[in-house]
């Protein structure tokens, strides 16, 4: 199964845990777009026709990004770090495409400059 995320993709950053007034655990995402783009992701999915896959599940990933006015290479050797973005969709993908993502046992992921809008190709091998 193949298909795209449009938007800037985000990444999977830091947590941090903390009791609320009432004493209940709470965990929060550093990064506030992070669950919008994990909805994103899974409608995404969904309208492809994911199914939930058992056994081992390999993923292939390509996520493009926004250009700078001045790159300093041909490649995007800038922020976000790869590894955040590849949690991030492995997270959202978790229920849709796979129980676990302990199932994931390849990944092949890499950033690209977007010559359009931002977006992520997903491909997911059962």
């Amino acid at each position: 199964m193949r298909f795209e995320v449009h938007g800037l993709p985000q990444t999977k950053g830091s947590t941090r845990a903390f009791l609320t007034a009432d004493g209940a655990p709470k965990v929060v995402s550093d990064n506030a777009r992070l669950k919008q783009w994990e909805h994103a992701v899974g409608w995404s999915a969904r309208a492809a026709g994911a199914q939930l896959l058992d056994g081992p599940i390999g993923l292939d990933l390509v996520f493009y990004l926004p250009k700078p006015q001045r790159p300093k290479s041909d490649l995007p050797l800038v922020r976000p770090d790869l590894d955040k973005l590849v949690r991030a969709v492995l997270d959202a993908l978790t229920g849709i495409c796979y129980r676990d993502d302990a199932q994931v046992v390849h990944i092949l992921a890499r950033k690209c400059y977007a010559l359009g809008t931002p977006c992520v190709t997903i491909s997911v091998n059962g």
